[in-house]
């Protein structure tokens, strides 16, 4: 995909270079998206590894890569969005509604 980096979060990448000295410097715990009464609901594991997860994101990053994709996907041609709607969105159009 030429343009990935559309959807990849500076914020995320920075973190990920910089990564996990930062990370313990701060000791961000428990902060996933995908916590949920203390296991993770992306992953079938029994504790949450967040300094070599590769799913690992807090609430705001994963909010500031659903507003970049559904830019991306907002700039796409009518019948490539229906065919996004339908396909992974139930026949809705989430992102006309969105504020970007």
């Amino acid at each position: 995909m030429a343009d990935r980096q559309a959807y990849s979060d500076p914020t995320a990448a920075k973190a990920v270079g910089n990564g996990i000295k930062e990370f313990k410097k701060k000791k961000v715990i428990n902060s996933c998206f995908a916590l949920r009464k203390g296991k993770c609901s992306v992953l079938n594991v029994k504790k949450c590894d967040e300094l070599s997860c590769s799913f690992y994101k807090t609430k705001q990053q994963l909010q500031q890569e659903k507003k970049l994709t559904f830019k991306r996907i907002k700039s796409l041609d009518k019948g490539t969005q229906m065919h996004i709607a339908e396909s992974y969105y139930d026949n809705k159009m989430p992102w006309l509604k969105e504020e970007i």
